[in-house]
């Protein structure tokens, strides 16, 4: 019954999200402003992490079974960890080079350039920081400097 509750709420969010979305977007095409209910969301909640990115503490949340991972198994993770890192990259010179393009989603609704690339810019600090903090983690490890 629990996820049934759950499902529901969700579901409920979803619709009114999008039409709250829908509304926003008619009134700002009304007036020709070249922004989308997705630019108001992603853009506050990427600047959002962006200022709150400084004040987390990473390193505590790398736990020590990150640290015993067998040299493939870690090489894995830092791979895993630099494709997210060139996937900011990417994403936020994509929005630097075109800041008004309006990329379209399948249903529709989509990003602008400007908020393309504040997403990037937010996945590339996020990646970068957690892979400085595992390698730095390790090797203090290895070097037995770890408390």
């Amino acid at each position: 019954m629990y996820y049934i509750k759950v499902l529901l709420i969700i579901f409920t969010f979803a619709i009114v999200i999008t039409i709250i979305g829908t509304a926003v977007d008619w009134f700002l095409a009304l007036f020709d402003i070249p922004i989308v209910a997705m630019d108001v969301l992603s853009t506050s909640f990427f600047l959002f992490v962006i200022y709150v990115l400084p004040k987390l503490k990473l390193e505590k949340y790398i736990d020590n079974h990150v640290m015993y991972f067998s040299p493939f198994r870690f090489i894995g993770f830092i791979m895993f960890t630099v494709f997210f890192c060139v996937i900011g990259g990417v994403c936020a010179f994509l929005g630097l080079i075109d800041p008004l393009h309006l990329t379209q989603g399948r249903g529709g609704s989509g990003l602008h350039g400007y908020s393309m690339a504040i997403l990037g810019i937010a996945i590339f600090l996020l990646s970068a920081k957690l892979l400085y903090f595992a390698i730095i983690k390790r090797w203090k490890l290895k070097h037995n400097k770890i408390d």
